[in-house]
C-alpha cells in the first residue's frame, strides 16, 4: 500500500520520518502487529517526487465483518487482545514531549532530541541503541496545533 502525506497532518517530512520511526519501534522492539514498512522517504528529492510510505496491508478481516457471529468468549479474547496491546504502549513513559524518529533523520537536520534509553523504561534492546537497527529518539511534535 503506498501512502502520501496529508497537509493537513503537519510538516510532510517529520510526519513521515516520525510515523516511519514509530511504526518500526511498535512493532519491531514493542511486539505490536502492524503492517510492515518497506519503503520511504521523508525527503521530496526522490525520483516519486514527493515523500511516501510504502508498508503492506494489515492481515486478517475487518472485525466488524465478524464481531456479531463471534461468542462472547471470542469476542472477550479480542477485547483482551487489544488491552493487552495497549497496555505495552502505556508502560513507556517518557521524559520529554514529543514523537520517535530515527536519530539520523534529526542528527542530518541539526535538531535537537533526546535518545531513548533506560531512563525511558526500557531496556537496550527497545531503544535501538545496541542492535542493527537505527537509534530512536525523542524529537518535535508533528502536532500541528503545537
Amino acid at each position: 500500500m503506498a501512502r502520501l502525506p496529508n497537509p493537513n497532518a503537519g510538516p510532510a517530512f517529520y510526519t513521515i520520518a516520525s510515523e516511519v520511526a514509530t511504526c518500526h519501534f511498535l512493532r519491531d522492539k514493542m511486539g505490536i502487529p502492524i503492517p510492515r514498512i518497506y519503503d520511504w522517504s521523508a525527503e521530496a528529492c526522490n525520483p516519486v517526487g514527493g515523500e511516501y510510505i510504502l508498508e503492506g496491508k494489515a492481515t486478517g478481516q475487518p472485525l466488524r465483518n465478524d464481531w456479531s457471529n463471534l461468542t462472547e468468549a471470542a469476542q472477550l479474547d479480542v477485547v483482551n487482545q487489544v488491552v493487552d496491546m495497549e497496555k505495552k504502549i502505556a508502560s513507556i513513559s517518557f521524559l520529554k514531549h514529543g514523537c520517535l524518529y530515527y536519530e539520523n533523520d534529526l542528527k542530518s537536520r541539526s535538531l535537537d532530541y533526546e535518545a531513548l534509553d533506560s531512563r525511558h523504561g526500557l531496556s537496550e534492546s527497545a531503544t535501538g541503541q545496541n542492535d542493527q537497527l537505527p537509534a530512536f529518539v525523542i524529537g518535535p511534535s508533528v502536532n500541528p496545533k503545537l
